[in-house]
């Protein structure tokens, strides 16, 4: 019936228990090209336990066929059980399938052995896929008659958003921020994509248009990583960048549409100029400024813009596993004087990241050339908790004793994640120090 009733000649199929990456439907169609119908093999196989991928034949749900061939060859028959395997060898009987090979790296397929166990694709929605110039936001249209029909709504642009929500204690007030922040965001501006992290014990609970769950072996801090996971998998035409702190409302977003020109001038722009800093009732306790606007004084994070290409090259910095990568990115991002206004504390207090800190900061400033600015907006933080229970700097004596070298490793998707020269027992133990701390922060 649906495909009777599509307004397309060309029919993509998928499954509603698998996932799929944001371009699969501009892939599958890609490769029908000029044919009648086309099989895609090479996958990925989510077993409950990680990723593991394959190049042979695959599952029979990744397939895209024209509706002329669909009707020539009866479509799909009245069968209770494998319709789908029925209706591709009409297909083949009928000389008209093509079947090609995706290398690993380039498959948008997951097929889920274990339903829900892993979330560590674009959620089951599917309602933003990539296609050409354009990506596509799906939107179920009820016409008359009670029809169902799929349409499909262009929006261009050259710039992208991401933002990370992550909330290992379970605390309403960060989900309600989100939702405020999102709800805030001016989808036809710039598209914002969230990645949503999800810690051991923890299940997810945001929904919408163009979310990333991604499920992590341990409590870290992983917002730089997973900022560097999203922009890995926007669509190509997508040249520049933005991220930014989802507690965070602009007074106007009328400069999004100047920052893709601002970034023609200036490698990275930090997206604000002051902060407003709200209690629970939404009065203002405190006023700063940015980094780049107030050397001194300024704060670091808070939202950045950058090329596309930074991430290609480099990437965010992910060791600050208990946080403070805003203030490192910053001084890579910001150029050499906002390094010189932080580099003191990691000489000091925060000697253990030094090393690591100075390497990733060296690698930053020679693709950037530090080039930076800032847009002199306003923008509101919203209340999640004192300010005293984040221990911007207490926190980081959990990893005294930790060699970032030898006690890190990276898992497939660039999230941090103790290495097996750690051992199990020294594991809980971090992990339960770090669980507490991210527990002590009271965001209510």
């Amino acid at each position: 019936m649906a495909v009777r009733h599509a307004s397309h000649p060309v029919i993509v199929t998928w499954d509603d228990d698998d996932r799929y990456r944001h371009d699969h439907i501009s892939n599958m169609v890609r490769e029908l090209g000029d044919r009648e119908a086309v099989k895609v093999n090479g996958y990925w196989v989510d077993d409950g336990k990680g990723l593991k991928s394959y190049q042979h034949r695959g599952p029979i749900n990744q397939i895209a066929f024209t509706k002329g061939v669909f009707d020539r060859v009866g479509g799909y028959s009245d069968l209770d059980y494998g319709e789908d395997r029925d209706f591709y060898e009409k297909l083949l009987d009928n000389g008209v399938v093509h079947e090609v090979f995706w290398k690993n790296q380039e498959s948008s397929f997951t097929y889920n052995v274990c339903n829900g166990h892993l979330h560590a694709s674009f959620n089951s929605s599917y309602k933003a896929m990539g296609k050409s110039k354009d990506y596509i936001r799906g939107v179920i249209d009820l016409k008359a008659g009670g029809g169902r029909s799929l349409t499909v709504e262009p929006v261009r642009g050259e710039i992208a958003a991401v933002t990370v929500f992550y909330n290992i204690a379970g605390y309403d007030r960060l989900l309600k921020n989100y939702h405020e922040f999102r709800s805030n965001w001016p989808e036809d501006t710039a598209p914002l994509w969230t990645v949503e992290v999800i810690p051991p014990g923890s299940k997810p609970c945001i929904e919408g248009d163009r979310v990333v769950q991604v499920s992590v072996d341990n409590p870290f801090f992983h917002k730089e990583a997973a900022i560097n996971y999203a922009v890995r998998e926007l669509p190509d035409e997508f040249t520049k960048v933005l991220w930014l702190d989802c507690d965070l409302v602009w007074s106007n977003y009328n400069w999004l549409r100047a920052l893709p020109s601002l970034l023609d001038t200036h490698y990275s722009v930090q997206l604000w100029g002051q902060i407003s800093y709200l209690d629970r009732n939404k009065s203002v306790i405190e006023e700063g400024a940015s980094v780049m606007k107030d050397l001194n004084r300024g704060k670091p994070g808070g939202g950045w813009a950058t090329q596309r290409e930074f991430f290609t090259q480099l990437g965010l910095y992910t060791t600050g596993i208990v946080g403070g990568g805003d203030t490192v990115c910053a001084m890579g991002l910001g150029g050499d004087r906002v390094y010189q206004r932080f580099d003191p504390i990691f000489r000091d207090r925060l000697s253990i990241y030094r090393k690591e800190v100075i390497r990733w900061v060296a690698d930053a400033m020679e693709i950037t050339g530090g080039q930076a600015t800032y847009l002199d907006e306003r923008v509101s933080h919203l209340w999640h908790g004192d300010k005293d229970n984040r221990q911007y700097m207490d926190r980081h004596d959990l990893l005294r004793k930790v060699d970032f070298d030898r006690d890190l490793g990276v898992d497939g998707n660039g999230f941090r994640k103790w290495s097996s020269k750690v051992g199990e027992r020294r594991a809980d133990a971090l992990n339960r120090g770090i669980r507490s701390y991210f527990q002590n922060r009271k965001e209510v």
